[in-house]
């Protein structure tokens, strides 16, 4: 495993761009910038998380495949965590141009995810931050259980921790050691990956973020 300052400098100063054999219908660039942007939004970077994000949607193929879908669940989760940062600094202008642009991104997964099932529970977890952000508590609790119905039936474990570290951040149920620890822990590389059997699954989840005001 890499650390993130070397897969960013891969992405940037690499020549791999030129390499035509490396990637097909920018599949490998689409991922590679969604995941930047993801990084830096959930680090709260937003010029960074924008400049990715735009990024990989002017590099988005036409194929659509696993890594693909991926790549576009990424974007999303980016952009719905700017769209909560919008609404809880109350930059409204800003907040409704960057919900738009992922509700584009939803509508797309609506459809891919039916060709790559695989990671419709994912796309639908996303839809239920969607609905917490806005305040539509009940719609976003009928989306995690569908996206945990889904996820069982697929044996996908990890995104089942996931929902229930979600769940459990969300109603305000988790203490802030598990709330916070994959932002104090990542980035500052305090954990041993190579011992990760050894680290509570609840300890490594990323806590989506929810407006700290309502109203």
């Amino acid at each position: 495993m890499e650390n993130f300052v070397t897969c960013e400098s891969f992405v940037t100063n690499s020549d791999w761009k030129c390499e035509s054999n490396m990637y097909r219908d920018y599949e490998i660039q689409y991922n590679m910038e969604s995941s930047l942007a993801l990084w830096y939004a959930r680090y709260s970077r937003w010029d960074l998380a924008t400049k990715w994000s735009n990024e990989a949607e002017s590099h988005k193929p036409k194929l659509i495949s696993y890594v693909t879908v991926a790549a576009e669940c990424k974007l999303l989760e980016c952009l719905l965590i700017i769209v909560e940062h919008y609404l809880d600094s109350k930059r409204y202008q800003h907040f409704a141009k960057a919900r738009n642009q992922a509700k584009l991104v939803m509508r797309s997964l609506a459809k891919s995810t039916k060709i790559v099932p695989m990671w419709e529970p994912r796309f639908l977890h996303l839809m239920a931050y969607y609905y917490r952000i806005r305040s539509r508590n009940v719609d976003a609790e009928k989306q995690m259980k569908a996206a945990e119905k889904l996820a069982v039936k697929h044996g996908n474990k990890l995104e089942q921790e996931w929902i229930i570290h979600n769940r459990t951040v969300w109603n305000e149920l988790a203490i802030p050691t598990v709330k916070y620890f994959w932002l104090e822990h990542t980035e500052t590389h305090t954990l041993d990956w190579h011992s990760s059997g050894k680290i509570p699954w609840a300890n490594i989840m990323y806590s989506l973020p929810l407006p700290e005001w309502k109203g």
